[in-house]
């Protein structure tokens, strides 16, 4: 199978096409806001804040959970290894007692509990999570576009976001999730893992 890997937008703004002829192709997207990096004990949570199949907006902790796991194996790629935390180790610890469909998981909220809420951030690190992985998707049984927005618990800040857009064949691929979720998901791990690794900063800023 013939595959071809593009870069163009290089900088802070990149997109990344990867075509496997015949089985559809995959395009990253990522945008960086600060430079990244990870300290020997610091984590990085896995949170999904939203999923649509079809149109129709169906997340749930079981999915949560699917998403983790497919992340996880993903983010396990050549290279020093990033400890994750589960979005449901997160919330227990954040927000206890309180359920899936209620814990606050949106970028933006999350961000602003970072921001003024010390009792959260401290309970945040001390759960030694650096990063918050926020994830979006939308999905079909031809296509899946899965989101990330990566907020840094430390500089209080978003880090930045990357996405993935996988079109392919109708199918269940080797699990739950179909043959273009589970490329888009593959995709996006070691996406974040590369952004958060990369010693790669954001873009200056144009003057006019």
């Amino acid at each position: 199978m013939k595959r071809l890997l593009l870069r163009v937008l290089p900088g802070a703004f990149s997109l990344m096409i990867l075509c496997a002829c015949g089985a559809g192709g995959v395009a990253v997207k990522q945008e960086r806001l600060q430079r990244t990096g990870i300290g020997a004990q610091e984590k990085a949570a896995i949170v999904l804040d939203r999923y649509a199949r079809d149109g129709q907006r169906k997340e749930s902790e079981g999915k949560e959970k699917d998403i983790v796991d497919c992340l996880r194996e993903a983010m396990r790629v050549d290279g020093p290894l990033i400890e994750t935390v589960s979005g449901y180790d997160f919330r227990t610890t954040l927000f206890p007692g309180v359920k899936f469909e209620n814990a606050p998981r949106a970028p933006e909220a999350l961000l602003e509990l970072l921001r003024k809420e010390e009792g959260a951030r401290e309970r945040i690190l001390s759960m030694t999570v650096r990063y918050i992985l926020v994830v979006d998707i939308e999905a079909s049984s031809r296509r899946a576009v899965y989101r990330a927005t990566v907020l840094d618990a430390k500089t209080r800040a978003k880090a930045g976001e990357l996405s993935v857009d996988a079109a392919g064949g109708i199918g269940t691929g080797l699990g739950i999730l179909s043959l273009p979720e589970r490329a888009a998901c593959s995709g996006l791990g070691k996406a974040v893992h590369h952004f958060i690794l990369s010693e790669e900063g954001p873009a200056p800023s144009k003057t006019q």
